[in-house]
């Protein structure tokens, strides 16, 4: 083959398109879900970090509200916390679903695009 001959792809056909698009979009989900889900879990990191502080200290206790800071109980802020983490914890349960649901779509359409593409070549 001459050197400066071009190497050909076959084309894909409708099937093969159409299913790699879907993997690429779906590649593309899964990382979503999966940076929603190291967000999440850094923040009730952060909770429960908090919630530490909250159990060394004295009783006067201080909150962000909006652009004001606000002085509130030992018990309130304690709840809040923890209702906060509890809510985290749901989120992070449902992303992990999700991620793992979408994982056995993308290895699904993976083994399909390995099973079409093959043909291609042999075209």
């Amino acid at each position: 083959m001459p050197s400066n001959a071009v190497m050909r792809m076959p084309e894909l056909n409708n099937e093969a398109k159409q299913l790699l698009v879907q993997f690429q979009i779906q590649s593309q989900q899964l990382e979503n879900i999966i940076n929603q889900k190291q967000t999440i879990i850094f923040q009730k990191n952060e909770i429960e970090n908090a919630l530490e502080e909250l159990n060394k200290h004295g009783e006067n206790f201080y909150k962000i509200v909006g652009p004001l800071v606000v002085k509130s109980s030992k018990d309130d802020l304690k709840k809040e916390l923890e209702n906060k983490k509890e809510e985290d914890e749901l989120k992070i349960k449902s992303l992990e679903k999700s991620e793992k649901e979408m994982k056995k779509i993308i290895d699904s359409n993976r083994e399909k695009l390995r099973r079409i593409l093959p043909t291609i070549g042999a075209m």
